[in-house]
């Protein structure tokens, strides 16, 4: 989330650029957390609370892994690199993010051979479509 949002408003200054992505990645987790929520099979059997707190417990190291690509970002201008440059390495970030959580993810729900190729080229063209779009938008 946070590489989206990097990649689409690189030009605002860091605050305002640290602010939107700090409120969209809060947004994203309150509705994510909300979605899984209600839609939960057995909501008639548990309040409603228990269920969106066991759904924000699991979403939590996802949305804490979303604040790294601006995490970056920001400590790069704090040691001098151009605000473009720090976004970009951001988006990069993101894209490596990606894969060191999805590969490890795939293997751990038990797809090996052929599967695992597979979804490992889907997880890189996913990234380099995130790399892309990220040149394309501000280039």
């Amino acid at each position: 989330m946070a590489a989206s949002t990097l990649a689409g408003t690189a030009e605002l200054p860091t605050g305002k650029l640290t602010l939107l992505v700090v409120a969209t990645n809060l947004v994203y987790f309150g509705t994510h957390v909300l979605a899984y929520s209600i839609g939960a099979p057995d909501l008639e059997r548990q309040h409603l609370h228990r269920i969106a707190a066991r759904h924000a417990r699991v979403a939590a190291p996802m949305i804490s892994a979303a604040f790294l690509p601006l995490i970056v970002a920001l400590v790069l201008e704090a040691l001098g690199v151009q605000h473009d440059q720090a976004t970009n390495i951001g988006v990069f970030t993101a894209a490596g993010l990606l894969v060191v959580v999805a590969l490890p993810g795939a293997y751990l729900h038990g797809l090996r051979g052929w599967r695992l190729v597979l979804i490992t080229l889907l997880i890189v063209a996913m990234t380099a479509l995130l790399v892309v779009a990220k040149v394309w938008l501000t280039h």
